[in-house]
């Protein structure tokens, strides 16, 4: 009787020192939201163009004469500056920002303004301006979204009502074949990607005012 006790407390203890089977730990899902300005995580963007206009490096246009306060654009203090005393538009680009717009990309510039009306162009053929491209445009509170094409303007969107845009961070998301657009971090477009016409990006301003650019960033997207 005591030996078969014995085995008993035996058995016990051996099958109290077997380890617990743990199931392996399954990595949480990270949920990327394209329409969220905060929506694709930072490891998922590759940094590839960081212009802060601390020079002119990317070969912007510029005009600027001295004593000549009529109208300029130039490079100072860490800004890409134009003055306009409203008797035309002025149109400010550069050619050196190239990179793969097949991809997913995202474009972020911070922009400052009392002229009556400013937009961002890119995806541009011409090398002189907006020609072939595409373009937001701002103006009173309203925004359009344009396409220039060979046969005209085409607007996508026209005299969307916007908050104010004296002071706006603007940044365009491309994702697989949609667009997003931000002004300052509220979503105020989404649709249909529209192919690139060119790699030229820059700025367009009309009437009398100052604006600014503070800087441009690109970035790759990878989801």
């Amino acid at each position: 009787m005591k030996r078969i006790a014995l085995l008993l407390y035996i058995a016990l203890v051996s099958s109290g020192c077997e380890k617990k089977k743990v199931d392996p730990e399954v990595p949480a899902l990270e949920t990327i939201f394209p329409d969220n300005v905060n929506g694709i995580p930072d490891k998922n963007k590759v940094l590839l163009i960081d212009e802060d206009f601390n020079s002119n490096n990317n070969a912007w246009r510029i005009f600027y004469e001295p004593n000549n306060d009529i109208n300029y654009m130039k490079i100072e203090r860490g800004l890409y500056i134009f003055y306009n005393d409203g008797r035309g538009t002025m149109l400010n680009h550069t050619n050196g920002l190239n990179f793969d717009q097949s991809k997913d990309f995202e474009i972020e510039t911070k922009l400052k303004a009392t002229t009556r009306e400013y937009g961002l162009f890119w995806a541009s053929n011409d090398l002189s301006g907006p020609g072939l491209s595409n373009m937001l445009i701002f103006e009173a509170g309203k925004m359009d979204f344009v396409s220039a094409e060979a046969d005209g303007e085409k607007y996508i969107v026209r005299d969307k009502i916007v908050e104010s845009t004296a002071d706006a961070i603007i940044k365009i998301r491309k994702i697989k074949d949609k667009y997003y657009f931000f002004l300052n971090q509220n979503l105020v477009y989404q649709g249909p990607y529209l192919p690139s016409k060119g790699q030229s990006i820059g700025f367009y301003f009309s009437g009398r005012g100052n604006f600014e650019s503070d800087y441009i960033r690109i970035s790759r997207i990878n989801i």
